[in-house]
């Protein structure tokens, strides 16, 4: 029963070597299809062309022709559509053009003949070969093959949005192969296409980011690959308008509410200035995503400044309370030298009403005999103070937001 088994065997595998062996070619087909059967006549698409010594190692070279670029902050990924065009040589697949009508290029399937197997080492999904899909693959006679494939995949890319909304993206895109090491498959940049990564023709520029750099270079390893940096930057034109310039706007608010006479209208101001932050930091929350222990500027710049309103509005509450207590004679003693020798101007920065000072001065015996907080001007000029410090906190905090 094992003996016919085996004979069986041996015979079918004895036909298909015959078979194989007689490949048909029609001679008088055209010089096309006369071609592309002798080309493909004991062809096998499954090993690898080498053929040694002639051939010990092939190299596939590969460029791209970038279409478009997104990001997604909240996935931690960058999608990149573009034509990864790669070329190599086939020792099997040359021809001579005076037998075949001075036929100088083919056009043949890509599942017909063997292609690298090229795969996006950081893609965002298992294990993504371009050439998974067949396409059109062009020959020229001197064996040299060139296939254009289809590259639209996420690749993982760790947003940094300490700058956001001016914020610069730096991904990484990387192709070799997956089954054949260095010593079988060498994958390196196109040198001739280095530069035309992007062409005005196909690329579509996106209305969030623009690509400012891209670098290539080739990395050998045990399985040798090309890397793509890209640079990216994002539009702020939109975001700035929308969280950048009301920062600016809500830190004004709270500063001038120092300077308003009526302390109804200076705490309407502070509570104002207080829910419109909490508003914006909230509104940032949802539009980018939360990364650890860095910190978008932005999101630094409300936070803190919901912190500086908290204190004018609380120093606004207390102001009536600090105008009519006892404060240290010391204390007393420098703000009525800075009213009394300052002159109007250091009057009018402390926020003294002229009329009724110098009817205090007039009346001094009168002043005296009072309670000494009524004829102090401590608690004002502690308010310019707070003022003064709040003014250069936030002057610091939003140049720094700035790019």
């Amino acid at each position: 029963m094992l003996i016919s088994l085996n004979l069986a065997l041996l015979l079918l595998l004895h036909l298909a070597n015959a078979k194989s062996a007689n490949c048909s070619v029609d001679p008088n087909a055209v010089a096309d299809r006369r071609l592309r059967d002798t080309l493909l006549c004991n062809y096998d698409a499954n090993v690898i062309p080498l053929n040694p010594p002639e051939m010990n190692k092939i190299r596939a070279q590969i460029s791209l022709s970038l279409k478009h670029v997104a990001m997604n902050e909240k996935k931690g990924t960058m999608t990149i559509t573009a034509w990864a065009s790669t070329n190599w040589f086939d020792g099997q697949l040359a021809w001579n053009m005076s037998e075949f009508g001075g036929l100088d290029s083919v056009i043949i399937s890509s599942k017909l003949i063997w292609t690298p197997d090229l795969t996006i080492y950081n893609s965002d999904m298992t294990q993504v070969h371009l050439n998974h899909d067949p396409v059109s693959c062009f020959l020229v006679p001197e064996a040299h093959i060139f296939c254009a494939f289809n590259l639209n995949t996420p690749i993982y890319c760790q947003a940094d949005l300490r700058l956001w909304p001016y914020d610069v993206q730096t991904c990484m895109l990387e192709i070799g192969s997956w089954a054949y090491n260095g010593e079988q498959l060498l994958v390196e940049k196109d040198v001739r296409r280095d530069e035309h990564t992007i062409s005005d023709k196909i690329f579509f520029e996106n209305k969030q980011w623009t690509v400012i750099e891209i670098k290539v270079e080739n990395v050998n390893d045990t399985f040798p690959y090309v890397s793509w940096t890209f640079k990216i930057q994002r539009h702020a034109g939109l975001f700035e308008a929308a969280f950048v310039t009301p920062a600016f706007a809500l830190a004004s608010c709270t500063l001038l509410s120092f300077w308003v006479i009526s302390l109804t209208h200076r705490l309407l101001l502070c509570f104002l200035s207080l829910v419109c932050n909490v508003a914006f930091l909230i509104s940032i929350v949802g539009q980018i995503h939360e990364y650890g222990d860095e910190k978008p500027k932005i999101a630094v710049v409300y936070r803190d400044s919901i912190v500086f309103t908290l204190v004018a509005l609380l120093f606004c509450v207390a102001m009536p309370w600090m105008e009519n207590s006892e404060s240290p004679q010391i204390l007393v003693t420098i703000a009525d030298a800075i009213r009394e020798r300052g002159g109007r101007r250091s009057r009018l920065l402390l926020g003294v009403d002229f009329e009724q000072d110098d009817l205090e001065q007039n009346d001094s015996t009168e002043c005296q005999q009072q309670s000494r907080p009524k004829c102090a001007v401590f608690a004002p000029l502690l308010d310019r103070m707070v003022f003064a410090t709040l003014f250069v906190l936030y002057t610091l905090m939003l140049l720094s937001l700035l790019p």
